[in-house]
C-alpha cells in the first residue's frame, strides 16, 4: 500500500462485497479507489472548494445537536479545470482536515463513476 492508500485505509469508511470478498480485501480496495480518485482529480486539476452552509438549524433538525450547533457547517463543491461543477455535498459539520480529504476523494470518485457511466442520447 502506498502512503495515500494507507491514509484512506486508516481514515475512510469502507465496505466489502459479501459474496466473494473478505472485509480486509474490501477495505484495501476502497482505500485504493479513494487514492486513485484523488490522484486522477489532481492530474485533471479538479478542485474542491469549501463554503459556509448555515442554512439548517442543527439543534432543531438533528437529535445529535440537542446541546447546540456544531462549530462549523460547510458544503464542498468539486469543479473541473474549466469551472464546471462535477459534484457537491452539503451540511458537513465540524470537518477535520482528514475528513475534508476523504470528502474530496469521494466527490472525485463519484464524478469519475458518472463519467464512465453516462450514456449519450
Amino acid at each position: 500500500m502506498n502512503t495515500d492508500e494507507k491514509f484512506f485505509y486508516d481514515h475512510a469508511a469502507w465496505t466489502w462485497w459479501q459474496a466473494g470478498e473478505t472485509e480486509e480485501a474490501g477495505r484495501r480496495r476502497g482505500a485504493k479507489e479513494h487514492a486513485d480518485a484523488e490522484r486522477i482529480a489532481r492530474e485533471r486539476m479538479w478542485e474542491v472548494r469549501w463554503y459556509d452552509d448555515w442554512s439548517v438549524d442543527h439543534a432543531t433538525e438533528y437529535d445529535c445537536y440537542a446541546d447546540g450547533e456544531p462549530s462549523t457547517c460547510e458544503y464542498a463543491v468539486l469543479r473541473n479545470a474549466e469551472g464546471e461543477v462535477l459534484g457537491s455535498l452539503h451540511c458537513i459539520d465540524d470537518a477535520t482536515p482528514a475528513y475534508r480529504r476523504i470528502i474530496a476523494a469521494e466527490l472525485a470518485d463519484e464524478a469519475l463513476w458518472e463519467e464512465d457511466h453516462t450514456v449519450a442520447i
